[in-house]
């Protein structure tokens, strides 16, 4: 059976900010216990933009990739998620996520520059996808209310190219973006 390599760019929560997600998954499912399954510390973070499924690590896509990022060089920000809630629409499995306020506009200008650049290069659509900063808590097939939660933030002082192949459950770093 072949492997399905995926390449995305992401924040990780400082190691405080995971520990409180991970506490906050786990009062979720201690009120909800059909939702599914929490997300494993080591794989919360917040998306920015793919690459696509199927690159394999050495293609010149990825080098194509690492260098356009390298040109997006804003400030370190303050990220805060304050609310939970389902997200997707429609059958099949669902998630649990976070989701913020003001609290997560610098992810949004991140991302929205990220995009512009890897537009430029050729490696993503011009026109970008919606976005929506948030961190997957649980994965499964339950429902949750758009709900307040004690905020959780820290401090982003670089987003990263993820690799990882689906269905392994773990993340490689392929490389690192630090902030101005």
């Amino acid at each position: 059976m072949s492997e399905t390599h995926r390449h995305f760019f992401a924040l990780l929560p400082e190691a405080h900010a995971a520990a409180r997600m991970e506490g906050a998954a786990q009062r979720l499912l201690s009120r909800h216990p059909r939702l599914g399954r929490p997300m494993p510390r080591a794989r919360l973070h917040v998306s920015l933009n793919g690459l696509g499924l199927g690159l394999d690590p050495g293609e010149p896509r990825i080098r194509r990739a690492v260098r356009a990022a390298a040109e997006v060089r804003p400030p370190a920000f303050r990220v805060a998620f304050n609310r939970v809630a389902t997200f997707g629409r429609g059958e099949g499995p669902r998630a649990v996520v976070l989701r913020g306020d003001e609290g997560v506009l610098g992810v949004d200008l991140l991302q929205t520059a990220l995009h512009a650049a890897l537009a430029e290069a050729c490696l993503v659509r011009r026109r970008p996808r919606a976005f929506e900063a948030h961190v997957t808590l649980v994965r499964g097939q339950g429902e949750v209310p758009e709900t307040p939660v004690p905020t959780i933030s820290w401090t982003v002082r670089e987003f990263l190219l993820v690799h990882s192949i689906v269905g392994r459950g773990c993340y490689d770093v392929v490389a690192r973006f630090p902030l101005a």
